[in-house]
């Protein structure tokens, strides 16, 4: 038996989004970097596959949402696609990127999260 993980991976989706707990991140609109990774330990077989798409709305549906902390975000991201997808899944990963983030006058080229389950 093959010790393989299979995984599919829709990276570097870019979102527009009043994100964070400071007044002033509530007024503009920041880029944001998100990575979503999910893997299993079946083999894909022909014509059983994960689809892409349902993660890109999947993303798109969680950050049509008010919220304001990142974890947060990547916690419904991960649960949402944990109940969706059929196929038993080993782990899922979501990485957010807040690019170029106002911080107290300061430059930074990007602030996030990253928080991985295992299943």
């Amino acid at each position: 038996m093959k010790n393989e993980v299979y995984s599919i991976i829709a990276g570097d989706i870019e979102i527009w989004a009043r994100i964070g707990v400071h007044a002033e991140e509530q007024l503009v609109e920041n880029q944001l970097i998100v990575t979503v990774e999910v893997h299993s330990m079946q083999p894909y077989k022909k014509g059983e596959y994960l689809d892409y798409e349902q993660i890109l709305d999947i993303v798109h549906s969680v950050f049509g949402h008010s919220q304001k902390v990142l974890e947060d975000i990547a916690v419904e991201i991960i649960e949402t696609i944990k109940a969706r997808f059929e196929a038993p899944l080993t782990s899922i990963a979501c990485k957010i990127k807040k690019v170029k983030p106002a911080v107290r006058g300061m430059k930074v080229g990007h602030l996030g999260v990253e928080i991985t389950r295992h299943f």
